[in-house]
């Protein structure tokens, strides 16, 4: 009889253990283990996680990796400098006329000041960065000056040429870390301190703005970002007193200013004390006898807001206290004739007002109502004015026992109070409105998700204005659109609530908002004026954030009964047939459509369930379009993994890939697409695709035959590269056995590193025929190495 020959070439389908051996298709392997199919008609070895660029970088924490799951984010921003500690300023420590400024207790990034501005504070002169190590800068001051000890300085005004920033919380002291990859250093000190801990952190960048918040509720929400304003002109040159021109860690509470504040009368004089930021308003009159105005003649209570970062208002203060508010009665004013309006803030250069605080309004309503209008706006920068005036009328700078500022809403008069505007239009809310920010002490959320101008954030605690604090696992708050801390207490939003779970991460698609609970997905429609709940799936929720995934096929998640795809559709990754069966049995209410065809993919039900629990986690591998996920990122963590391939549809398996017994962060993608995380005491690596030496390299193919008809084979011939001698590698089992036997004893040969150049040929030849009515062919290679299959 002629000789047949069965070629295995083709095996990019992957994996597939839910289908017996002898029903599989071309493409599918019966077993991989440590190897990959990636490249059409190539078996080789899988790659393994390696140090990442800022592993052993100066500076690298050594705390321990404790917020399972989480504290690891990747940003990038238009300003260098963000790791060193915000708002640099200290004192000189080297000796007289020197031409370099020295800080013994400096901890600078080297290198990452340069073409910043140092000045000295002292004689007010300045110099562009040119060099700089941990304690000393260079560059030559203006006129000529020098440094003397004792002399202070700040460094600001950072260049605009952009870098791009890791940031790790340190969950068990709350203390945030960055590394720049411009300087290829850690943070020497630290950026931020959230407090206590911090085992939840949940990132959000917004207009180059970082929120970081504790889903935990153990830390003090905080804000890091550059801020370029200038504060209190003083004249029409234009004189500013001074500019806020740095990196700065600040609260992400919007809190209103001081009721301490008082409202003065006219022929009052202004405040020689007060606190930092505190506001006065002084109501100053008109009086002409032959031009009463009836409108002013009332019982006034005034109220002051700040607004943040340009378009963040906040809530009214009542000068004096809401149970007792200060009083201007003017009712019996009956020569009265017009009005204008004086504030004063406290503050100096040295004592600087809430840098992210960018106006003041005041408002005044008649004592025992409700509405509140606006009478003028002071611009932190330019001065007062009126609602909608032109005219800025600049700050005064008084000297006193505490300095402060002083400008009028205009130059002239109002003949009657402004009617116009109120609070209510000014903030789009009503005057009942009681909270509108979580960041207060102790406020935080667990998830959040930025929608074009708006942000979404869930499972939320926050503090009403009585002071309690609320936990809302099942609630999702939306922020006002371009104010991205201003979250009305009103603006709730819930797609299910005491249903038993709670809400686990955020994601978008397009206008598309993705709530994830333990074990239900809702999709939401953001794109009209209200969002609108249109989807629910059962059975393809999240156990927690670090298990899902962006990418640019949709959003993509696994659980116990599947991996997922949402690109609009809900997709199972894990098809089974034609016909939409998945390999689970329960599938969601709204069935998902199968992304592949007959089996692409599959993982028998058993293993999958198994191997996922609620703290797997899951990243993108961008450079070859794959889903890599981890068994657990706690310490009860074996280190096994799955990669899903995009390109293919192919699923594989890796045993003891990530570090096992230790804990991990969550995965992110940094700025050059690599997948990067960190574990045990602040190891950071990244996945390397790179062939890496390992055992346990294995590839069942499938069971091939025809019933009923016996065949006779002798030998068996493999196309291989092999980096070290592989004995016996070639096994086999006939007629469905359970029980493997050796083919010959021959080896593979060392080749080189295994990924050379050429291909060797080795032909097994069986000691005597096989006979059989089936065969199964396995690949298993004893030794640690890296080994490539061609057929």
């Amino acid at each position: 009889m002629p000789k047949i020959p069965i070629t295995f070439n083709s095996f990019e389908k992957g994996e597939n253990t839910a289908t017996d051996p002898r029903d599989l298709g071309k493409g599918y392997l019966a077993g991989c283990v440590n190897m990959m199919v990636d490249e059409v008609g190539i078996i080789r070895t899988m790659g393994a996680p390696e140090n990442h660029d800022a592993q052993g970088d100066t500076g690298q924490p050594a705390g321990t990796v404790s917020s399972m799951g989480r504290g690891l984010f990747a940003f990038s921003h238009d300003r260098i400098g963000g790791a060193n500690s915000d708002n640099m300023a200290g004192t000189h420590t080297g000796g007289a006329a020197e031409a370099v400024l020295t800080d013994s207790s400096g901890a600078f990034m080297v290198d990452s000041l340069i073409g910043a501005t140092v000045t000295n504070t002292t004689n007010s002169e300045s110099a562009t960065i040119t060099d700089n190590n941990a304690t000393t800068v260079t560059g030559a001051l203006s006129g000529g000056e020098t440094w003397d000890n004792g002399d202070t300085y700040t460094i600001t005004d950072f260049p605009e040429t952009s870098d791009d920033y890791i940031v790790w919380v340190v969950a068990t002291s709350a203390l945030v870390k960055i590394w720049s990859k411009e300087n290829a250093e850690w943070s020497p000190g630290t950026v931020l301190d959230l407090g206590t801990s911090a085992q939840k952190p949940t990132f959000t960048l917004f207009d180059g703005g970082l929120r970081i918040t504790d889903g935990a509720f153990g830390a003090t929400t905080k804000w890091y970002g550059y801020i370029e304003r200038r504060k209190f002109r003083t004249a029409t040159t234009p004189t500013y007193n001074y500019t806020d021109n740095n990196w700065f860690a600040k609260g992400n509470d919007l809190t209103p200013p001081l009721t301490t504040g008082v409202f003065l009368e006219d022929g009052d004089s202004l405040q020689t004390t007060g606190t930092v930021g505190e506001v006065n308003v002084k109501l100053h009159t008109t009086l002409d006898a032959n031009k009463p105005e009836a409108e002013w003649q009332k019982k006034w209570e005034c109220g002051v807001t700040y607004v943040y970062d340009t378009t963040q208002e906040t809530l009214i203060s009542i000068l004096g206290g809401e149970t007792s508010p200060d009083t201007y009665d003017l009712s019996g004013a009956t020569t009265l004739s017009a009005a204008r309006f004086e504030i004063q803030i406290f503050g100096d250069a040295t004592n600087r007002v809430n840098e992210r605080l960018t106006h003041v309004k005041v408002y005044i309503r008649e004592h025992g109502t409700q509405e509140w209008f606006t009478q003028g706006v002071w611009e932190l920068q330019e001065g007062g004015r009126l609602i909608n005036g032109d005219e800025r009328n600049l700050w005064t700078a008084v000297d006193t026992t505490n300095d402060y500022y002083k400008a009028f809403n205009t130059s002239g008069t109002q003949p009657i109070p402004q009617i116009l505007h109120t609070w209510e239009s000014e903030t789009g809310l009503f005057n009942d409105e009681k909270s509108i920010d979580i960041g207060q002490t102790g406020d935080g959320y667990g998830a959040s998700v930025v929608i074009g101008r708006t942000v979404y954030v869930g499972n939320v605690k926050r503090t009403n204005f009585d002071g309690e604090s609320l936990i809302e696992a099942d609630a999702i708050y939306k922020s006002i659109p371009d104010q991205p801390d201003t979250f009305p207490a009103s603006w709730r939003i819930d797609a299910a609530i005491n249903d038993g779970e709670g809400i686990t991460a955020l994601h978008k698609w397009g206008k598309e908002l993705l709530q994830f609970k333990h074990r239900t997905l809702y999709i939401i429609d953001t794109s009209g004026e209200t969002e609108i709940l249109t989807h629910t799936f059962k059975k393809a929720g999240a156990r927690n954030a670090s298990i899902i995934a962006d990418t640019p096929f949709g959003i993509v998640w696994a659980n116990e009964w599947g991996l997922w795809l949402y690109d609009g559709e809900l997709q199972s990754l894990l098809s089974q047939d034609r016909l939409g069966n998945t390999f689970f049995t329960n599938v969601p209410d709204e069935a998902p459509r199968p992304r592949h065809a007959l089996g692409e993919g599959i993982v028998e039900q058993s293993a999958w369930s198994t191997f996922i629990s609620a703290s797997s986690y899951l990243g993108y591998y961008a450079y070859k379009q794959q889903i890599i996920i981890g068994d657990k990122f706690g310490t009860a963590g074996a280190g096994n993994i799955y990669i899903y391939d995009f390109r293919t549809g192919s699923i594989v398996r890796g045993l003891a890939k990530m570090t096992a017994s230790v804990k991990h962060t969550n995965f992110i993608t940094d700025s050059d697409d690599d997948l990067v995380i960190m574990h045990t005491t602040g190891t950071i690596v990244k996945w390397g695709d790179t062939e890496t030496a390992t055992t346990g390299q294995q590839v069942d193919f499938p069971e091939v035959g025809t019933l009923g008809k016996l065949f006779r084979t002798k030998e068996c011939s493999v196309t291989y590269k092999s980096s070290v001698t592989q004995a016996t590698p070639l096994y086999y089992r006939t007629n469905g056995s359970a029980s493997w036997s050796t083919f010959a004893s021959e080896n593979f040969a060392d080749t080189g590193d295994g990924t050379s150049e050429g291909w060797s040929r080795l032909v097994f030849d069986a000691s005597s025929f096989i006979e059989a009515e089936t065969i199964q062919l396995k690949l298993d290679f004893p030794s640690s190495g890296i080994v490539q299959i061609n057929d």
